[in-house]
């Protein structure tokens, strides 16, 4: 769910009132991801919606999957819903096969964004991503329209670590550069986390002729939506009431892909099993056969746990379900600069993370919150020893009242709209208006 344009001025903060200006120009988002998709959902429109509310009247240029067009009932609705908050969205479907694909891609983007440009009051780009910030350069240096440079991770370096696109010295360096100039030529750069923004800072790439603004703007969710009280008035199926009362629930939450240690999570799992015959292990994706074949691999009964895929919009209804939730993730350079997605949604409704890699930024929110467990490492006998802490620890509701409390200053989706507003509303103020 995301807050209807009169609950958004219902709760809006008074630094985000402070910045009301009608009208503001139109700002042109790019995203590759896209808003049918629950990323887009959870991470673009949750900001977006708020913030046209409050002023930031968007255009957005999204490329959208061919299951999710095929859908036409949910486009015509979102279009509704778009429209009724000033948003103009402009879509196109995603190409996959290769090189081409992406050339494509980004033709389709481009072209669509420099006719909205033409046609449109736009004053500022706002990328999601390398790739659309390579066509927000194009546009910068053809119409003089300034970009914001949302990084959202290091992407050269997670292409080369899955053997993609960077994976010979040439290559990479070359993708490096491309990096450098996106950077330097944004009017703004916006990060996931400190580490990445003390990385641009320590490597010298924020130097120019004015200091080049960058907000750390973590993955946020909205900690009125998220709540462990959350009353779903009969939207979950009783059978997984059923299934799941009394019990010690763990979940697993998202894609099956190369960033998540998949085994070592179902390794942990079924050494829980051996501690607590109660344990129950939902998981929530929408690769159910990927998943299925998993849990038969670790022979996990089917007796021990639920296996659905669910929308995102209903990810709130579930998540008060857990008692924790497993985020075992792989360690690489290019992870300095990611924050998972569903952290904020575990901590805001009240589930306690199972946490391993990623980078220290994550292991260290997960500390100060007080109430998720972080492995030192994967082996046997780290998952046998995290299994027995899970196992023994009981939940305690005013733990869990003091992690929501600690962590909504840095991953409420409230605070996250707020410093993209401020952020829209200096660039405005400096540059554009």
């Amino acid at each position: 769910m995301v807050l209807s344009k009169k609950e958004s001025l219902a709760k809006e903060p008074s630094a985000r009132q402070a910045l009301r200006r009608a009208p503001y120009p139109r700002t042109l988002y790019l995203t590759f991801d896209g808003l049918l998709e629950p990323l887009g959902r959870s991470q673009v429109l949750s900001y977006l919606l708020p913030l046209a509310a409050c002023g930031f009247p968007y255009t957005v240029v999204s490329l959208e999957r061919e299951r999710d067009l095929a859908e036409s009932s949910s486009v015509e609705s979102l279009e509704r819903e778009l429209a009724a908050q000033n948003i103009h969205w402009v879509h196109a479907p995603f190409q996959t096969g290769g090189v081409r694909a992406v050339l494509a891609n980004c033709r389709t983007v481009l072209s669509a964004a420099r006719e909205l440009i033409r046609r449109e009051d736009i004053r500022l780009i706002h990328a999601r991503s390398y790739v659309p910030a390579m066509i927000a350069r194009l546009l910068r240096r053809r119409f003089s329209t300034p970009y914001i440079f949302d990084l959202r991770g290091y992407w050269i370096d997670e292409l080369r670590d899955e053997g993609r696109w960077f994976t010979n010295t040439v290559a990479y360096k070359m993708g490096k550069r491309i990096e450098k100039r996106l950077i330097r030529d944004a009017a703004a750069l916006v990060t996931l986390t400190q580490i990445q923004a003390d990385d641009l800072r320590r490597d010298g790439l924020l130097s120019g002729e004015r200091e080049k603004p960058v907000e750390v703007i973590t993955t946020c969710a909205s900690y009125e939506e998220f709540r462990p009280d959350r009353q779903t008035n009969g939207s979950l199926p009783a059978e997984v009431l059923a299934r799941c009362k009394g019990k010690l629930t763990v979940g697993f939450v998202g894609s099956i892909n190369a960033s998540y240690s998949m085994d070592e999570s179902l390794a942990f799992f079924r050494y829980l099993l051996e501690e607590r015959k109660d344990a129950h292990l939902i998981c929530l994706t929408r690769q159910v056969a990927e998943m299925k074949k998993l849990l038969d691999k670790h022979q996990i009964p089917e007796s021990a746990y639920t296996l659905r895929t669910v929308a995102h919009t209903m990810m709130a209804d579930w998540l008060p379900l857990m008692d924790w939730a497993l985020l075992l993730l792989r360690t690489r350079y290019a992870k300095r600069g990611s924050m998972p997605t569903k952290l904020a949604e575990f901590f805001a409704a009240g589930v306690r993370p199972i946490q391993y890699g990623c980078n220290a930024e994550v292991s260290a929110k997960i500390r100060e919150a007080g109430t998720g467990l972080v492995l030192d490492g994967l082996t046997e006998a780290d998952l046998r020893e995290a299994a027995r802490v899970v196992a023994s620890r009981p939940r305690l509701t005013e733990e869990i009242a003091r992690a929501r409390m600690l962590t909504e200053a840095h991953f409420s989706l409230e605070a996250g709209v707020d410093k993209y507003a401020a952020l829209l509303g200096k660039l405005y103020s400096e540059e554009t208006r």
